[in-house]
């Protein structure tokens, strides 16, 4: 039997083993965001099937990621992972804009912190290396 009429019978086979209810099953869109940077919806199709192929105990990667493309052809499928992830990556964009008010807060504290010793000053208000108008910690100059 030639190399890719096997993969053929086994890809048929891979496919009829797996339980579709665990494919269509996805974590809330929260879980998801905290995982990732951003996901597109066949790379979490993939992760669906990985799953799959390591609860049947296939290891081949050539099997899984022919039973992906399969799988990613299926129209509701695809609708159904393509409506996730832009649950998903939304979460994802709000999170990384909350983020940015955020530091964009911080970045505008210009208040010193008040200190009682140089060290806490040079720690909390940051170290300045300008040593010609200032002698503080961390410099060589006396």
């Amino acid at each position: 039997m030639c190399r890719e009429r096997q993969t053929i019978f086994f890809l048929n086979d891979f496919l009829k083993k797996i339980n579709y209810d665990k494919i269509y099953q996805l974590e809330d869109s929260q879980t998801y965001s905290l995982r990732f940077k951003l996901i597109t919806g066949k790379k979490l199709l993939k992760l669906k099937v990985e799953e799959e192929a390591l609860r049947l105990n296939i290891p081949d990667k050539e099997l899984i990621n022919s039973a992906v493309d399969n799988l990613w052809n299926q129209p509701s499928i695809r609708e159904h992972y393509i409506f996730h992830v832009d649950k998903i990556n939304t979460k994802i964009f709000d999170r990384v804009q909350e983020n940015s008010k955020h530091i964009n807060r911080i970045i505008q504290l210009d208040e010193k912190q008040l200190v009682n010793n140089n060290l806490e000053d040079n720690l909390f208000n940051g170290v300045i290396f300008d040593t010609k108008n200032h002698k503080g910690f961390g410099t060589s100059f006396s």
